[in-house]
């Protein structure tokens, strides 16, 4: 028994699952003294859940109660959601689409975020587009490195598996985010940041496009202020400190404006009971200003992966100009 089994309707085919028990390092911190790697014929969609068992003997001096699934996607370990069942000393992973490396340690500071962005947001459907995943438009790497963000240690170069934009329904990807936390003492302190999916309900997961976005190299002790950033709309900030002592933290900027600084005059209302981003800002600076238009009109009529794409429709159109720039 390797302590590792697979549920899925799928035909994964012939699988070879390995097990080790030589911890591995994960950014501030090691894993249990288990970890497996696992090699399905078939690795693409496919909806599995996984239990992974462990003997307390292997815990390598972490607290059971703490425990979370690992998993690792090139160079990239992530911490997806899981559920964690001491009794049986097992945990449960759940939506697992393509397999990897896994392994178990303490779980990352959670932070259970949602936004929305005017750009893209539908005020029939109550949600967001998703034409640029469609479209097939955009990238696998986190675009903001290239766009001259500065990432502190540990963050930028995220790379996701194409298959996450097969997702669909409400969970579907929309785009890229940024998100920042900061020393709420000295808000020049960037503690840590991250490149982010953002789904078309408004959800900011991790890398699989699924889970509750984590932050491996934050002390749950920490309590910073929470910034979320867009390539072209203006971002936001919490207007206090965040709490990971309890567990995961929840900010709903959708419905509730006053969690930001600024309160509603940092977002768009939509008249429907949600707010979003404010759509506009093509060079990034956290304004909308004449040369935010005048670089746009110079792009007009251009396709692809643009920041002038204020609709994420693929394309720079009046529309992004007259709908989306000029009334902010």
């Amino acid at each position: 028994n390797l302590g590792f089994q697979i549920t899925s309707d799928q035909n994964l085919g012939p699988t070879l699952v390995q097990r080790t028990h030589v911890p591995v390092q994960l950014n501030d911190t090691v894993s249990i003294e288990r970890v497996y790697k696992v090699f399905p014929t078939h690795n693409t969609n496919l909806d599995a859940t996984v239990e992974l068992e462990y003997f307390e003997t292997e815990l390598n001096g972490h607290q059971e109660s703490k425990l979370g699934v690992w998993r690792r996607d090139s160079a990239i370990w992530s911490n997806p959601s899981s559920t964690l069942e001491s009794n049986f000393d097992r945990i449960i992973l759940n939506n697992v689409d393509f397999f990897s490396e896994f392994t178990l340690a303490p779980n990352a500071p959670m932070l259970d975020l949602r936004v929305f962005l005017a750009g893209p947001y539908d005020d029939v459907n109550l949600e967001m587009s998703n034409e640029l995943a469609n479209a097939n438009l955009i990238p696998t790497t986190e675009p903001y490195t290239t766009l001259g963000y500065s990432f502190p240690a540990n963050g930028g170069g995220e790379q996701i598996n194409p298959q996450v934009f097969n997702i669909s329904g409400s969970d579907a990807i929309v785009d890229w985010v940024f998100v920042e936390l900061r020393d709420a003492t000295d808000l020049t302190n960037v503690l840590a940041a991250r490149a982010a999916l953002l789904q078309k309900d408004g959800d900011v997961v991790d890398l699989d496009g699924r889970s509750t976005l984590s932050f491996p190299e934050i002390s749950t002790l920490a309590a910073p202020l929470i910034c979320i950033r867009h390539r072209n709309h203006i971002g936001v900030s919490a207007a206090c400190p965040v709490d990971f002592s309890k567990g995961p933290v929840v900010l709903d900027f959708t419905i509730d404006p006053d969690l930001a600084e600024g309160g509603s005059a940092a977002f768009i209302d939509f008249g429907n009971g949600h707010y979003g981003l404010i759509s506009g800002d093509f060079n990034g600076d956290g304004q909308v200003q004449n040369v935010d238009f005048n670089a746009l009109t110079t792009d007009l009529r251009s396709s692809g992966y643009k920041a002038g794409d204020l609709d994420l429709k693929g394309q720079d159109q009046n529309a992004d100009i007259q709908i989306k720039l000029t009334p902010n």
